[in-house]
């Protein structure tokens, strides 16, 4: 306003001059002319006043914040924001036990958030809301011979079974996972960790055809190797207890010239004991092209002391153990994968199991985006664990196919399933030896 108010002041000048000066004739020429330069000096002089007022205006609102986010023109803290998103539906039924069948549905609801504090540190906090904290397993519950409570072999230490979309932390609203990520210059690479509240089977073991419970097969040992005693679980069928919390510290480094080649370690454990009876896992995955086709090998070993005592296990005893995962797209449309876990563990009453089986994409030539997927699964028990005692047969065969609908571009996916699983449990507290599973799944990525 001072600056208006001096651009107004010199105006008033020239006419108090004008207005002073006399009228005479033969200087009216010469009035013109300093009339005419001092009407072009006021004119710069508010053009001059004007471009100063309008850039401090300007480099205001570049510092208001509310401004800017009006505009939609500021950095604001969602703009490092990534949100992945997706919702399952479940709904399964068996079908010709003796006593009577079971259907139940059950839908989840997950939301993962990836903030980007700066160019080397990450934040991740996924999100899952289950519909309730009851596993299909427990649907079986009083429909085993004697009115026992049966499970397969597949959930014996994880309570995830034949629906492997079950959370690993059961409840309404939960922290699936969360914590930091950091990765520093190595050379010509990186050398990633993160630490947080996570577990183990998400980043060891891992098989690109059969990771993906919500679009690819349902039994949980196509997913998770049931050899393996993963401490993220969604409870323990024998204990009865629920998932606990679990801590971990997980890094990685990439080799090679095309950065193919994966070594990755990690510790787990419950925080409060987190340097106490830990689980260890190293990892060596190699990611390249055969034939022009892509192909993923994975070999990892494990050492584990923290069976949960209700095992009757010696806290001094160590469990070893280890895998291989494989799988290769042999033309566009096939694609095959093996699977195969051990353990030397005299408690874990899986002793060794492997999988193998075949994708379908795009059989229907109207339908490119379909898939059909089959596996055979097999789980070896052993007997005379203190909390198992002797199983009727000493091993579990699963047999799985699905066929997965894409839908609305991609956005919606309707799978059938089927499971036929041989002697489940090893036959323990069954009344039949077959299981048949029907499933229904619907699920929506976003």
């Amino acid at each position: 306003m001072h600056r208006q108010f001096s651009v107004s002041a010199i105006g008033f000048l020239v006419l108090g001059l004008l207005t002073a000066s006399p009228a005479v004739a033969g200087d009216e020429s010469a009035l013109q002319e300093k009339v005419n330069k001092l009407t072009e000096q006021v004119a710069a002089l508010s053009a001059q006043q004007n471009a100063l007022l309008s850039q401090e205006v300007t480099q205001y609102l570049e510092r208001n914040d509310a401004w800017q986010g009006a505009q939609g023109g500021a950095s604001t803290p969602w703009d490092k924001v990534t949100l992945h998103g997706r919702a399952t539906i479940v709904s399964q039924s068996t079908v010709g036990l003796d006593q009577t069948n079971r259907t139940i549905v059950t839908g989840d609801l997950d939301l993962d958030f990836d903030v980007a504090v700066c160019d080397t540190v990450d934040l991740f906090v996924y999100m899952t809301a289950n519909t309730d904290d009851e596993a299909f397993e427990e649907a079986f519950d009083g429909m085993g011979s004697g009115g026992s409570n049966p499970r397969t072999a597949a959930a014996f230490l994880d309570d995830i079974g034949v629906n492997g979309t079950v959370s690993t932390d059961p409840g309404s609203v939960t922290l699936r996972e969360g914590g930091i990520r950091h990765r520093w210059q190595a050379g010509d690479g990186w050398l990633h960790w993160e630490m947080g509240a996570f577990g183990p089977r998400d980043r060891f073991g891992q098989s690109a055809m059969t990771d993906d419970e919500n679009t690819q097969f349902m039994n949980n040992e196509f997913d998770d190797a049931s050899a393996v005693p993963w401490l993220n679980t969604a409870g323990n069928a024998i204990s009865g207890s629920e998932g606990s919390t679990v801590f971990g510290i997980h890094m990685w480094i990439d080799f090679g010239a095309d950065k193919n080649v994966r070594v990755s370690a990690g510790m787990f454990n419950f925080p409060g004991q987190f340097f106490n009876d830990a689980q260890f896992f190293v990892q060596i995955a190699w990611k390249g092209e055969v034939s022009g086709r892509a192909m993923n090998l994975r070999v990892f070993l494990f050492l584990d002391n923290s069976l949960p005592s209700e095992f009757g296990v010696d806290p001094s005893d160590t469990d070893f153990g280890g895998g291989v995962t494989w799988d290769w797209w042999v033309t566009a449309h096939i694609g095959l994968f093996a699977k195969i876990a051990a353990n030397g563990s005299d408690e874990n009453p899986c002793e060794l199991d492997g999988s193998v089986g075949a994708l379908f994409n795009g059989i229907i030539g109207s339908r490119p985006d379909d898939q059909i997927g089959v596996g055979i699964g097999y789980i070896s028990l052993q007997d005379g664990t203190d909390q198992f005692g002797t199983f009727g047969q000493d091993t579990e065969l699963i047999f799985e196919v699905y066929y997965r609908l894409a839908l609305e571009g991609n956005h919606m996916h309707l799978t059938f399933d089927v499971q036929l699983v041989s002697d489940p449990g090893g036959g323990l507290a069954w009344a039949d030896d077959t299981l048949v599973v029907i499933t229904v799944r619907i699920y929506v990525p976003f």
